[in-house]
């Protein structure tokens, strides 16, 4: 289809034809993403690119009206990327003034935490409220340790809390003992260990590795980190609802001990090598996956059963996969 013209793959996108889509996406990437990076701040291409795409995703109509898409897609990379600016302009407006409120008040947190040894969270402690700080861990310092550890205590119940996390190929947090809950925090890993009680997270963009049987409660769950692949269950039951991902790395890949059930989300790649791995590996667990694409792996599902692999290929705007095992 490459030597298709803009307006017939229009006609066949509205159509239906979603190969007809990603063969546009891929001719005018390059022309969309210049254009953004001249008018748009450099910290929000990436977000208008996609806001672009997602335009013609939505309105192939007000495209095919147009008499040349290209024109067409660098006045809605204009617009976006207009109100990009403006946007910066408010946040940078806001913060000066905070600057200025707390330039006046008691200074109660540092911007960001630099972990040398492992803190090891036990006693009566409960909840650790980061205000927005960033973790910051030092691999070579820590030598394999994750900066925090959960142990016994008093609480049967540890909350974080809006913390930033940074060093993405360290393990930030130990579980290994109580129930964890993780509210409106980014970029963590979390690694578990025998002991460790269950794990709500809420507003979580991160990645993990769970070892051992319990249970896992995630919503609005925001992969972009880690991988691949950036979510690997063996033990535990796995349940989200809402789900975005960003990165080709596989997503989950659930073993033969693991339960997982997604329901809705958005695979979105944003680019990458798509036909190099699948969004989701199953060997052998339970696991059922309910989610919309958009520019997705190629191979949706790898599944592997008796020693025997199947790839179940993208079938276009929707994702479905139903696997229960013998005496699951």
């Amino acid at each position: 289809m490459d030597q298709v013209a803009d307006h017939e793959l229009l006609h066949a996108w509205r159509a239906g034809d979603q190969e007809a889509y990603s063969v546009l996406l891929t001719r005018h990437y390059g022309l969309v993403r210049g254009a953004c990076q001249r008018q748009a701040p450099p910290e929000v291409v990436d977000d208008c690119v996609q806001a672009v795409f997602l335009v013609l995703y939505r309105r192939p109509a007000a495209a095919a009206k147009a008499p040349a898409l290209a024109a067409w897609l660098l006045r809605v990379s204009r617009n976006i990327s207009c109100r990009a600016r403006q946007a910066a302009r408010r946040r940078q407006v806001a913060e000066r003034t905070a600057a200025q409120v707390a330039s006046a008040l008691p200074q109660t947190a540092p911007a960001g935490y630099l972990i040398k040894s492992q803190v090891i969270v036990r006693g009566a402690v409960r909840v650790i409220q980061g205000c927005g700080a960033a973790i910051k861990p030092d691999g070579k310092a820590l030598a394999g340790k994750a900066a925090f550890r959960i142990d016994q205590g008093t609480p049967d119940t540890v909350f974080f809390e809006k913390f930033t996390w940074e060093n993405g190929e360290q393990n930030h947090i130990e579980h290994a003992a109580r129930v964890l809950v993780m509210q409106q925090c980014r970029w963590q890993r979390i690694i578990t260990a025998a002991g460790c009680g269950d794990l709500f997270v809420d507003c979580w963009g991160g990645s993990g590795t769970f070892t051992v049987p319990q249970k896992v409660y995630a919503r609005a769950l925001n992969m972009e980190a880690g991988g691949p692949p950036k979510l690997i269950n063996q033990a535990a039951d796995l349940w989200v609802l809402g789900l975005k991902t960003e990165g080709d790395a596989t997503n989950i890949r659930n073993l033969a001990g693991g339960r997982v059930e997604v329901l809705g989300g958005l695979i979105y790649p944003a680019g990458g090598k798509l036909e190099r791995v699948p969004g989701f590996i199953n060997e052998g667990g339970a696991m059922s996956v309910i989610t919309t694409t958009f520019w997705a792996n190629k191979t949706a599902f790898q599944e592997v059963v008796g020693g025997r692999t199947r790839a179940i290929r993208d079938s276009g705007r929707f994702w479905s996969y139903v696997f229960i095992p013998d005496g699951g």
